[in-house]
């Protein structure tokens, strides 16, 4: 019997002894769930698994049991969701509690803190090292088994599976929405997506295992645990003094500017605005320089967090096949249940992943792989047969890159500053497979991948037939290049509008399309000036130049003020859309009477929704162990956060069009025999053999959903009666496409 079992065994031990000694009368929430248990056991393996998560990610106390009571409900006959959601989400929280807390007679104590008003379950201390739950901690590596793949898939058949609802967050009162009858195509995308087989790259793995982390540049280095706190103190401080900051900026304001202002006409009112905005503009800058080393050091310590998170978890599910489970968020998206090591995850975790099953040697198996291996390089801005050759090209390299990955000069080289690095590694070592099993004997078992170029600016180009931006995004091909670039045309569109600064303007054009890659991306999901300010700061140490990694937040700011209005510039019929979906917004909030809930139907048949509504803070007094303790926890309010919506709509329309995308694409796949998937949003991942099958379908569907007024049917179903400039895109062109998705 091996430590899991044992430790069960302690554990429904104890349970059945306390569900023995209830007195009759009143009991608690989890003593009404021990009563009404199918099986002790389950419970007890909940509770464990829900403690170890608990320890090793570090959520809230409040979340964590709130979780496990959803899990335990399914296996009770008392319904702890029952009465008003106020009521359902405290008995919730107070059933989980107590079931974290029912544990501490093991012979460990629970150590709970807390910090910035949130407790945690911090960690566990231990009397005795022989403990069985010490042993098994470390065993496992603190992962537990709720957050590791799964190694049977169960698919989808209902809103709820295991407790777990079909859409995060769902609303009681949309479910019935969400049922199979209503949207086939989206249980039919989610089952298909499942049903993937993956296993992990053993060489990749081995590879990382063996090598010093703390001394290469592809790995994050260890950070201090004393010094990352000494950061979240610091950024803590730095938040309080900026209020100060932005007081005094206010002042300075109003005594030297607000007279001018006062001849110019503006009333007192709209003097008290401005120069609120200057405050904030103030205080933000002065918290940025001030925040921004402690701010690496804090970033840092997560990424280490995950990277060796990866590895564990990783290591733990090596030498086996596995299944995702995924989950629909709002907008149709499809997220894993578990985090870290799948397919969203990190670079680490992409290259890590390998479909079980694998695909012999063909010469489309081969290009495939030579498409993939320069596009992890970065090398996607030229054509297919360029990217074939260039492969070739550096073949020689690529061998002996093969055969010490993580010191060759060649592949740091061609991924330095690459979000691809294992990815090229793992591209890598196939060539070394197939050189030395030949090509009769060669089973690709790689993810070959192409993404949407801008998928928020594609969306919008096709929604408004603007044939510029369809150019740009290659909706449709280029008539004087072979693939568009609409970075760049953006970064020509700063610069032509009359930016000077300093001596930014000389950088040169490739560094400037990396400046205003991000603030495009962001914008056409609304972010707003203040955000592509914040961003272009954030990443001024990202793109490999001095002067950008010396420049202040104020520099930041006025380079991030030039792209936000140079994108507007660029592609107007896009932002046109934007403003369009706000204004939507607007009068189906005034229509309904402030109600927070708007929905919109998209394709696949799927209810999107945003759910931006105020919220009130109460408290629930729990038991844990026999320590009191009192959480606080958020119930919504039936009045709309305005802002909010008009904030949210664009990115979450847009959203929920490439969730349209990506589930008819696995519907059509599947039914044309595909087995293998590895889609994250906006990029279509399947095996080498199907490539080119994956190109033909994007394409189809795209049009499919392009060819109906998606934006117009959208904002009329809002109440909006506004005409929308459409430009001259024919969609049958859109076959045709060579790099849609490349």
């Amino acid at each position: 019997m091996d430590k899991r079992e044992l430790l069960l065994l302690q554990i429904s031990s104890q349970l059945n002894h306390m569900s023995q000694t209830i007195s009759k009368g009143r009991q608690s929430a989890f003593k009404k769930v021990l009563l009404g248990a199918d099986s002790v056991r389950t419970v007890a393996e909940d509770i464990l698994d829900f403690t170890i998560s608990a320890l090793s990610k570090g959520t809230a106390l409040t979340s964590t049991a709130s979780a496990l009571a959803s899990r335990m409900n399914v296996h009770t006959q008392f319904n702890l969701k029952s009465g008003t959601s106020q009521k359902a989400e405290a008995t919730m929280i107070s059933a989980g509690v107590e079931a974290l807390g029912s544990l501490g007679s093991l012979g460990y104590t629970q150590v709970v803190t807390e910090s910035q008003g949130v407790m945690k379950l911090n960690r566990l201390d231990f009397k005795d090292e022989r403990n069985l739950l010490f042993h098994y901690f470390q065993e496992i590596k603190q992962v537990s088994p709720i957050d590791l793949p799964l190694e049977e898939y169960k698919g989808w058949t209902h809103p709820y599976k295991n407790g777990v609802p079909i859409v995060k967050k769902m609303p009681p009162e949309l479910s019935k929405k969400y049922l199979y009858k209503r949207m086939p195509k989206v249980y039919d995308a989610l089952n298909s997506y499942g049903s993937t087989s993956f296993t992990v790259n053993e060489e990749l793995l081995e590879i990382v295992k063996d090598f010093d982390k703390d001394e290469h540049p592809f790995i994050p280095k260890t950070v201090d645990s004393d010094e990352v706190s000494e950061s979240l103190k610091s950024l803590l401080s730095f938040k309080r003094t900026s209020e100060f900051v932005g007081k005094q900026a206010k002042k300075w304001y109003l005594d030297n500017v607000s007279h001018q202002l006062l001849k110019k006409g503006l009333t007192v009112a709209q003097i008290d605005g401005r120069s609120n905005t200057y405050k904030k503009r103030k205080a933000s800058g002065w918290m940025k320089n001030k925040s921004s080393d402690a701010l690496d050091i804090v970033r840092a310590s997560s990424k280490r967090y995950e990277f060796d998170r990866v590895m564990d978890m990783a290591s733990l599910m090596s030498d086996k096949a596995f299944h995702y489970d995924f989950q629909l968020d709002s907008r149709g998206r499809f997220y894993p249940i578990v985090n870290y090591f799948e397919p969203t995850g990190s670079d680490l975790a992409k290259g890590l992943l390998m479909f079980n099953h694998g695909v012999y040697w063909t010469e489309d198996v081969e290009r495939a792989l030579a498409i993939h291996t320069a596009n992890c390089a970065g090398e996607d801005k030229i054509s297919m047969d360029d990217r074939v050759l260039w492969t070739y090209v550096w073949m020689p390299e690529i061998l002996e890159a093969s055969e010490d990955p993580l010191n060759s000069k060649w592949l740091r080289q061609f991924s330095g500053d690459k979000k691809t690095k294992f990815q090229l590694i793992s591209a890598v070592l196939e060539w070394k497979k197939l050189e030395e099993m030949g090509r009769d004997d060669y089973v690709c078992h790689l993810p070959i991948g192409l993404d949407a170029t801008n998928s928020g600016l594609q969306i919008l180009s096709a929604m408004t037939r603007d044939r510029s931006g369809a150019e740009e995004t290659n909706v449709v091909n280029h008539p004087s290049k072979e693939i568009g670039d609409a970075y760049m045309v953006i970064a020509r569109s700063v610069l032509d509008g009359g930016f000077s600064y300093k001596s930014f303007e000389d950088l040169g054009d490739k560094a400037w399309r990396k400046l205003c890659k991000r603030p495009t991306m962001s914008y056409y999901y609304d972010a707003g000036k203040g955000c592509i300010q914040d961003q272009t700061y954030e990443d001024r140490r990202d793109h490999g130049y001095d002067i950008l990694s010396e420049m202040t937040y104020d520099d930041s700011a006025y380079i991030g003020t030039a792209i936000f209005d140079g994108v507007r510039l660029a592609f107007p019929r896009q932002t046109q859309a934007k403003d369009l979906l706000k204004r939507g917004v607007c009068v189906y909030l005034e229509n309904s009477g402030n109600k927070p809930m708007i929905t919109w139907k998209t394709t696949t048949g799927f209810t999107a929704f945003q759910n931006y509504a105020k919220t009130s803070i109460k408290r629930v007094n729990c038991m844990f162990g026999s320590r009191p303790v009192k959480l606080s926890y958020q119930i919504f309010l039936d009045e709309a956060r305005k802002t909010d919506h008009e904030r949210g709509i664009s990115a979450n329309f847009v959203h929920s069009q490439d969730a349209s995308l990506l589930t008819l694409v696995i519907c059509r796949l599947a039914e044309l025999g595909v087995i293998n998937f590895m889609m994250i949003h906006d990029q279509f991942s399947v095996s080498a053999d199907n490539l080119e099958l994956l190109l033909d379908v994007f394409k189809e569907v795209f049009q499919e959903i392009f060819e109906k007024d998606q934006l117009g049917a959208t904002v009329e179903s809002f109440g909006l009666e506004d005409e929308i400039d459409y430009g001259d895109l024919q969609m049958d062109e859109i076959s045709k496409s060579k790099y849609i998705i490349s």
